[in-house]
């Protein structure tokens, strides 16, 4: 008799291992995959393969689609689905691997599961036995949760059934307490940079005019010479400045957001001149400059509205400044990393080779071997600048130098429609490939995977197909990981 479809939920299992002769995949506990074609590589659980082996996946953006997330994690062959959401099932062949997931931000806004996602993908990190596989990174989308700007909050259609509409972030940032004071908490604490495996990863991109500013900044911490000593150094003060930041912010929203009644008194007090000899020009225009007249967060500053937490923060640090900020002569915007286009979007120069030759500058300061990024939405994951990075060491300066330039990847494919299609929930039936995969299917989950063997590396991008159509005689799902090389 056939499965229901919650039946088929609960069934799926991502304990993945791949025979190393074999283009089949099997499952554990019964369940079987469906064979692969020729095109597949070896999954993250290899077998016959030595000790030197590590796996790295990126993950992209999702914007509140629980569907798409899920999707995209069970592509890494690292995830089970259970109760609707990601859970952790590492094969035995994997365990003692060495692999990351690198989740890179913009997992809310937009579709109507942001709290879900990331409620899950704080479960995920904060697993006890695999959570350290996992980094969770913040896009500009969180960073502009803190800043309490939450124009792309809810959707216009509705809004009723978001699960993080603007009353409730509201609420959340203001809580001290329960399930939303912890998840808030735990987002301020993300960095927003990270380097593994030889990657440079973040949601926008670092531009060499900021790691310059950086390199010179940190010259007697790390700095005297590029390299992965400079690029910690790097790092470790982007990271710093982020967390401060989003904890400031959310400790001036807890106080400030909630319109308490003695803290806007005070800070009412403290621009007590200012209003009282601007207040008809307040009323008719505010100024927008900093030139001793009231400014517009003055004002808000003044009555306790969160919106002006960024000046009581100490304004938004130069390394998170948005598009306005740090712009290239050779972009039509610049911006810190969490914003930053040059690198992933053509129609701001990307992929040429004034881009190209800013990116080789920056992974040459901070010591990586290729970029990643997200924040532009692509049809398929892109590789931009570089040729293949298949076989190249990724700690052989003289190897990496005679290449002309890093590698860019960009990894955000996601479509921002599942609130019109009501299909932002996991749902089996729900796939994005009906009877096969089909790599050309455009802005489908997909995972890109950067393998690093022999002191080689290889780059693919890895999708999955799982759905109520294909089933085993048992009318157990069959799921499907192919990888393609980018």
């Amino acid at each position: 008799m056939a499965l229901g479809r919650r039946t088929l939920i609960a069934l799926l299992v991502a304990s993945l291992s791949v025979r190393s002769s074999s283009n089949r995949v099997d499952m554990k506990d019964g369940l079987q995959l469906a064979p692969t074609d020729s095109k597949q590589e070896e999954s993250v659980a290899t077998s016959g393969q030595g000790t030197d082996w590590s796996a790295l996946f990126v993950v992209g953006d999702s914007h509140g689609d629980m569907n798409y997330l899920v999707r995209t994690l069970l592509a890494t062959g690292l995830f089970g689905v259970k109760d609707g959401r990601a859970v952790w099932q590492v094969s035995a062949e994997g365990i003692g691997r060495s692999f990351e997931v690198v989740v890179l931000g913009d997992f809310t806004d937009r579709g109507s599961r942001s709290r879900a996602c990331a409620m899950m993908l704080k479960t995920l990190s904060e697993d006890e036995m695999w959570g350290s596989h996992m980094v969770v990174l913040l896009g500009n989308h969180e960073g502009l949760l803190f800043e309490h700007d939450l124009r792309y909050a809810g959707s216009k259609k509705n809004d009723t059934n978001e699960d993080f509409n603007k009353r409730a972030r509201s609420e959340a940032l203001a809580a001290t307490e329960g399930d939303s004071f912890e998840l808030i908490r735990w987002m301020s604490e993300r960095k927003v940079v990270y380097l593994s495996h030889g990657a440079l990863m973040m949601h926008g991109g670092l531009s060499a005019e900021i790691a310059t500013i950086l390199k010179a900044k940190l010259s007697e911490i790390g700095c005297a010479r590029s390299g992965a000593a400079c690029g910690s150094a790097i790092i470790d003060y982007i990271n710093e400045k982020a967390i401060n930041y989003h904890k400031s912010l959310h400790e001036c929203i807890q106080t400030a957001g909630r319109y308490n009644k003695e803290h806007a008194a005070r800070r009412l007090h403290e621009f007590k001149i200012k209003i009282k000899t601007r207040i008809a020009h307040m009323r008719s225009k505010i100024s927008s400059g900093r030139d001793g007249l009231l400014t517009r967060q003055d004002a808000q500053l003044a009555a306790g509205a969160p919106e002006a937490c960024g000046e009581a923060a100490g304004g938004i640090p130069g390394v998170l400044a948005h598009q306005n900020g740090f712009k290239p002569s050779w972009s039509r915007a610049g911006g810190g990393v969490l914003w930053f286009r040059g690198y992933s979007a053509l129609e701001d120069g990307a992929n040429t080779k004034e881009s190209c030759s800013d990116a080789d500058r920056v992974g040459a300061i901070v010591g990586a071997d290729m970029m990643v990024v997200a924040h532009t939405t692509h049809f398929h994951i892109r590789r931009f600048c570089n040729n293949s990075v298949e076989r190249m060491s990724p700690h052989n300066a003289v190897e990496r130098n005679s290449l002309r330039t890093l590698p860019i990847f960009a990894v955000d494919t996601h479509k921002a429609d599942c609130v019109q299609n009501d299909e932002c929930d996991f749902d089996i039936g729900n796939a994005f490939h009906k009877r096969a995969i089909d790599p050309n299917a455009k802005q489908v989950p997909q995972v890109l995977r950067i393998q690093t063997r022999y002191g080689g590396q290889r780059a693919d991008r890895c999708l999955s197909m799982v759905n109520d159509r294909v089933v085993d005689s048992q009318g157990k799902a069959k799921m499907v990981i192919e990888c393609f090389e980018v």
